[in-house]
């Protein structure tokens, strides 16, 4: 068990715990986390239970690099979205927020070449926009990783 300290858009710590947690539960969590900081969160899961543990654990890493990122640069009390869509032929993950006018933002930083590099031991796509100071990212996934209906 290890943490992981970060800080979010207010200066405060975060910490991202490494011990293995389901996707309802890391979804719930940084829900708090979000409302913790001033944000109008909405972390939502829906559609199919993914079997693969592997790939669990890389969802759960993603959606966790995202909300540190909306906490980094998002600009609080206005509303984040991180959802979560399994369905029968494919994985993904949409997120969208404003971002914080002084922030420090690069849309090709080493968090989304991270997201990138997991991405591709899946077979799957990220995609970003910065439209207007809202911000969005969108991955998808093949969903022959272990997906089985419920």
């Amino acid at each position: 068990f290890t943490e992981d300290l970060g800080r979010d858009a207010t200066g405060g710590e975060v910490v991202n715990s490494k011990k293995s947690k389901s996707l309802p539960q890391t979804l719930e969590h940084i829900k708090n986390q979000l409302q913790s900081v001033g944000f109008i969160a909405e972390c939502t899961l829906s559609g199919f239970e993914i079997q693969h543990f592997q790939t669990v654990e890389l969802l759960t890493e993603l959606v966790e690099e995202i909300a540190t990122n909306i906490m980094k640069h998002g600009q609080p009390n206005t509303k984040a979205y991180i959802l979560v869509r399994c369905t029968a032929t494919q994985l993904r993950i949409f997120s969208a927020n404003q971002v914080r006018e002084d922030a420090l933002f690069s849309p090709s930083g080493r968090g989304l070449r991270s997201m990138r590099t997991k991405l591709k031991q899946l077979g799957g796509q990220l995609e970003t926009r910065l439209d207007s100071g809202q911000y969005s990212i969108s991955i998808s996934v093949p969903k022959s990783l272990g997906v089985k209906n419920t």
